[in-house]
């Protein structure tokens, strides 16, 4: 995966550094893979966790994706109200 990604880096590099270079000159071009490189570095830095002095299991807990949030309980329905007596109107 890593020397795939490394590949289509240097693809996109060299398909884009001619018309970079005529379009923005050639410290614009660096400038922009410099800010691309470290635009790349901090998101490395922010997405991935520190492994070091880890046993795999801390690492494997981790890197678990997150439990679904529980639902809190419904409360039970309330009972309906007793019908109310009829009432006999004898005139």
């Amino acid at each position: 995966m890593a020397t795939a990604l490394c590949w289509a880096g240097n693809l996109a590099v060299t398909l884009s550094f001619e018309r970079l270079v005529a379009g923005v000159g050639l410290a614009g071009t660096f400038g922009l893979y410099a800010a691309l490189s470290a635009g790349a570095a901090l998101y490395v830095r922010g997405a991935m966790v520190e492994t070091k002095q880890r046993t795999l299991a801390e690492i494997e807990r981790l890197l678990a994706p997150p439990l679904p949030a529980r639902a809190a309980p419904s409360p039970a329905p309330r009972a309906a109200p007793p019908p109310a007596a009829a009432a006999d109107n004898h005139a």
